[in-house]
């Protein structure tokens, strides 16, 4: 899961909350970037929600996308964050194979070059 997918998760359950904790006030939030499929009643008016997140880019999804990009490349987001534990572990088996290599016998198995 890409951390911009998470967060528009993380969104959408915020919105979903904030109207049915108070429906008087959270319909519009509830409309715009609740979980998409839900019928929000506002006087009466049936309308569907999660409307932000259509197909045409609005501004919301462009911030969102924006602010996700930043995450991964500050490494705060998922995709960075697993990405640095795999060159981690590349790290440690390469170097497991260099302590192998020099103190008991040459070994066949490869070194692992990290994600780039």
């Amino acid at each position: 899961m890409t951390t911009r997918s998470e967060l528009i998760l993380a969104v959408q359950a915020v919105a979903d909350n904030y109207y049915a904790a108070d429906p008087a006030i959270g319909a519009t939030a509830m409309i715009a970037l609740g979980t998409p499929g839900t019928v929000v009643d506002v006087d009466g008016q049936k309308l569907n929600s999660g409307m932000a997140w259509a197909r045409e880019m609005a501004t919301f999804p462009v911030v969102l996308a924006g602010l996700a990009d930043w995450l991964d490349g500050a490494g705060i987001g998922e995709v960075a964050s697993i990405k640095g534990k795999v060159n981690d572990l590349c790290a440690s088996l390469n170097q497991l194979i260099a302590d192998y290599n020099a103190s008991i016998k040459p070994t066949t198995a490869q070194s692992v070059p990290p994600l780039s």
